[in-house]
C-alpha cells in the first residue's frame, strides 16, 4: 500500500510539471514514462501486476486530483484485465499492456486532434485575444491559426514570472504579435479585447471549472464588460465523480524580516469558477453552449456511475 507521505511527495511532483507542461502534455508525458516502465521492467508476473495496480492507485489519489490521468489509467486497467488471464507469461503481459497503453494514447491524441479541428473558425481576422495560462491546447489553437494567415494579435495578462515567460517564449516562437500587461492593469485594454481564449485542468461535478490560479477574477472581468469566454477542454477531462475536495492546493511561506513585520503568504494551485460563466465550450465534440455542456457532464457522469456499480468500484 501506498503511504500517504509517497502520495504527497508524488502530489507535489505532480503539480509542479502540470504547471510547466499545462494538463494535457503532463498527462501525455506521464503515460509515456508509464509506458517505458512497462518496457524495461524485470521481476515476476505477479509483481508486474501489483505495480500496475499501484501506479492506478496513486493516478487516483493524488491531490488534486487530474481527471484525465484518472481516465487514461481507469480505461488501461479495464482493458488490460479484460484482455489477460491466469496462464499468461511476464512477456505476453508485457505486451498487452504496451498494446492496451499504446491504444489509450492513440485515443487521447485523436481527441485533442479533433479539438483542434473543430477550432477552426474560432479566431478571426481582426481579433485581439486575450490569453494567461499555459494551455497547450490555446497554443495549439492559436498556432493553427496563425498558419492559416489569420490576422490578429494577442494580449496576454501577466501573472506568476516562469509561467508568464513560458507564454511569452510561445508566442515568439511562433511569430503571433503580443503585448503583456499585468493582470492589474487590464482595465486598460478591454475595449480592444474581442474574446478571451482559455483552457481548464477539469469540469467537476459541481459544475466548477478548475483551471490556473487567477482565472476566476479574470474570467469575473470578462463577464462584467460582455467579453466572450472560449473554454478548451476535451471530454475526456471531465471529473466524473461526487466532487468533495475543494480542487485548489496551497503552499504556505512565512516570510520574516519585512520592514520589520512577519506575514504568511498563501499561493493557490488552481482556481475555480462556474460554468455559467463561460460562453463557448470548445471540444471535441463541438463547440457547445453551457447548456450542452451540462447535458453531456450529465450523461457521462451517470454512465460512469453505472459502470462503477457494475464493477463494484
Amino acid at each position: 500500500m501506498i503511504e500517504q507521505k509517497q502520495l504527497d511527495t508524488i502530489s507535489n511532483l505532480f503539480l509542479d510539471v502540470e504547471s510547466c507542461f499545462g494538463t494535457r502534455n503532463f498527462c501525455f508525458l506521464t503515460w509515456e514514462s508509464f509506458m517505458q516502465s512497462l518496457r524495461v521492467f524485470t521481476g515476476t508476473r505477479q509483481e508486474f501486476i501489483k505495480q500496475i495496480r499501484n501506479v492506478v492507485y496513486i493516478s487516483k489519489n493524488t491531490s488534486p486530483r487530474i481527471s484525465l490521468l484518472i481516465f487514461m489509467f481507469s480505461r488501461f486497467l479495464e482493458f488490460f484485465t479484460n484482455d489477460i488471464d491466469d496462464t499468461d507469461s511476464l512477456v505476453k503481459l508485457k505486451k498487452t499492456a504496451l498494446k492496451v497503453a499504446q491504444q489509450i494514447l492513440d485515443d487521447r491524441k485523436r481527441s485533442s486532434k479533433k479539438l483542434l479541428s473543430l477550432a477552426k473558425d474560432v479566431i478571426q481576422d481582426k481579433d485581439v485575444i486575450l490569453i494567461h495560462n499555459a494551455s497547450h491546447t490555446v497554443f495549439d489553437i492559436l498556432a493553427n491559426a496563425h498558419a492559416c494567415h489569420k490576422k490578429f494579435r494577442v494580449i496576454l495578462a501577466e501573472q506568476e514570472t516562469k509561467r508568464t515567460t513560458q507564454i511569452i517564449r510561445f508566442l515568439q516562437d511562433t511569430g503571433i504579435r503580443f503585448q503583456v500587461i499585468p493582470e492589474y492593469l487590464l482595465s486598460h485594454l478591454e475595449q480592444d479585447i474581442t474574446k478571451f481564449i482559455t483552457g481548464a485542468v477539469t469540469i467537476n461535478s459541481q459544475y466548477n471549472v478548475i483551471s490556473d490560479a487567477g482565472s476566476a477574477a479574470l474570467i469575473s472581468e470578462m463577464q462584467h464588460h460582455k467579453i466572450p469566454v472560449y473554454l478548451c477542454i476535451t471530454t475526456d477531462k471531465l471529473s466524473l465523480w461526487e466532487a468533495k475536495e475543494k480542487h485548489h492546493r496551497y503552499k504556505s511561506h512565512s516570510y520574516k524580516n519585512c520592514h520589520g513585520v512577519e506575514y504568511e503568504k498563501l499561493i493557490f494551485s488552481h482556481d475555480r469558477y462556474s460554468v455559467d460563466m463561460v460562453d463557448y465550450f470548445v471540444t471535441n465534440k463541438g463547440i457547445l453552449s453551457t447548456a450542452e455542456i451540462k447535458d453531456l457532464y450529465k450523461q457521462r457522469f451517470l454512465k460512469q456511475r453505472k459502470w462503477r456499480e457494475k464493477h463494484g468500484v
